[in-house]
Parts: structure tokens; C-alpha cells; sequence
């Protein structure tokens, strides 16, 4: 079941832009798993940003100066990769 829904067994199927913010120190989610993601989409030529916070577990938010780098990465590319409306 997991293999069946993990992303990087999917890379292949994805056809919008991924964003992948990872922590270096997240024992939830290990970075070596954002960085095969990363690795396979770039195989894929499929479009994607990566970023990595340093010295970060799990809490992404819990410094203030992550949590602006996550949301500023975030506008950033919701900004590039969404159509305007107006």
C-alpha cells in the first residue's frame, strides 16, 4: 500500500509543477526521501523546485526564519505556476 501512494513511485504520473520543502534533520520524513523524489523528477524532466531547510525536524515552522523562507518559497512559486484570474 505504501509503495502504491508514495510519490516517488509516482514521479512518473505527475503532470503540475511540485514544490519540495525538506528538512534536514526530520525523522518523520527524511531528507534522503525528498532528495530521491528530486533526483527522480529531475530524471523525468518533470518541473519542480526543492527546498531544503537546514537544521530543521519535522516543525518546519518552528523558527521564525523558516517559516518566512517556507512562506516566501511557497507565494514564490504558487506566483509562478498559477494563472491569473484578472
Amino acid at each position: 500500500m505504501l509503495k502504491d501512494n508514495s510519490p516517488l513511485f509516482l514521479a512518473d504520473k505527475m503532470s503540475i509543477p511540485v514544490l519540495i520543502i525538506a528538512a534536514e534533520d526530520d525523522t518523520n520524513v527524511p531528507f534522503k526521501q525528498s532528495k530521491k523524489l528530486a533526483k527522480k523528477l529531475k530524471k523525468l524532466k518533470k518541473p519542480f523546485e526543492f527546498v531544503k531547510i537546514k537544521d530543521a525536524g519535522h516543525n518546519i515552522f518552528y523558527y521564525e526564519e523558516d517559516m518566512e523562507l517556507v512562506y516566501r518559497k511557497v507565494d514564490e512559486f504558487l506566483a509562478a505556476h498559477l494563472k491569473s484570474t484578472n
